[in-house]
């Protein structure tokens, strides 16, 4: 059997993103997300992805956007 996995970008970015992600899993039509940890919204998507536990849930690896997670001087270059 084939299935068909259709995923939706930016889980955490905002509130109404958060809600739009939900609203197509609720409605059949995602069936997985990626979560972005530096997003404005990510405590919101942690807490509806887990009021929600049939949603796959992956890592947005977010490296030029979004808020910084580390101060620049733990970077190297």
């Amino acid at each position: 059997m084939k299935r068909l996995i259709v995923n939706a970008d930016d889980f955490g970015f905002t509130r109404g993103v958060n809600r739009a992600v939900v609203r197509a899993f609720k409605s059949g039509i995602v069936t997985s997300t990626t979560i972005m940890a530096n997003g404005e919204a990510f405590e919101d998507a942690v807490q509806l992805a887990l009021a929600n536990p049939g949603l796959g849930v992956g890592c947005h690896l977010a490296v030029v956007g979004g808020l910084a997670v580390a101060r620049a001087s733990q970077l190297r270059s």
